[in-house]
């Protein structure tokens, strides 16, 4: 957020930004769609209802500049499908 100047300040031909733009955007629909997700508060233990798996890699940019980012992955109980996935960039 701080190269984009809380995106009041956007270059639209630095590729390296757009890609950066990208996945914060990504990462926070991701966010946005798991908070709902959220049971409400209770007394009484949760079902397990699958597996979460992170997966933290460091990779580099189609500009070459490194980047840091988990990966996370939700599996149903069976681990026979993906319910959802989603990457966060790590500053």
């Amino acid at each position: 957020m701080e190269r984009t100047d809380n995106m009041d300040n956007i270059d639209f031909n630095d590729t390296e930004l757009a890609g950066l733009m990208e996945r914060q955007m990504s990462a926070m629909v991701a966010l946005r769609s798991l908070t709902g997700m959220i049971p409400e508060e209770s007394d009484k233990p949760k079902p397990f209802t699958g597996w979460k798996v992170k997966v933290e890699y460091e990779a580099k940019t189609v500009d070459g500049k490194p980047y840091h980012s988990e990966y996370w992955v939700i599996i149903d109980k069976n681990a026979d499908c993906v319910i959802k996935s989603f990457e966060i960039p790590l500053l």
